[in-house]
């Protein structure tokens, strides 16, 4: 799985330089806006989910780089204690964080006058894509499936659950 991501990024990565290469204008600068962007996009994921669990009354342990993406983790500070709508709160800010970005992405791309290949277009249509994949339950550790677990304990009368 990591060497499909890898390779997916590079792609990605490639096919910003290679359209601007094939337009005759210098092909990096624009594939290293778009990973500077798809970064920051990330980085904002992660914050979301840290600025929502302290809110829920959790503090900010640490925020860590890896070659999937980032991990915050959030350990709780006192006697507050993770409840499930606390879970799904967390869970969901940060997929609604990261479609925010891109769509901003997207906006500032258009004001600029940023045709559809340009490489905030395609940093913000990633960003999306990425979180709407990131909010569905479908894959073992996305932020859906966590927030699914926590509303079906709830709804199975279930108290606060313990989320990884």
């Amino acid at each position: 799985m990591l060497l499909c991501v890898l390779m997916l990024a590079g792609l990605l990565v490639w096919s910003v330089a290679d359209y601007y290469g094939a337009a005759g204008w210098p092909a990096w600068p624009y594939a290293a806006l778009f990973a500077a962007a798809s970064l920051v996009l990330m980085a904002l994921h992660e914050v979301s989910h840290a600025l929502a669990g302290k809110v829920c009354g959790l503090r900010w342990d640490r925020l860590t780089i890896r070659a999937l993406g980032m991990n915050v983790r959030l350990v709780e500070e006192g006697p507050a204690v993770r409840t499930n709508r606390a879970q799904i709160v967390i869970s969901l800010a940060g997929p609604l964080a990261h479609a925010s970005g891109g769509l901003l992405c997207l906006g500032i791309a258009h004001l600029l006058g940023g045709g559809p290949g340009g490489p905030l277009t395609w940093a913000g249509w990633f960003a999306v894509a990425e979180s709407v994949e990131n909010a569905l339950p479908i894959l073992r550790r996305s932020d859906g499936r966590r927030a699914l677990r926590a509303a079906r304990a709830t709804l199975r009368g279930r108290g606060a659950q313990r989320f990884q």
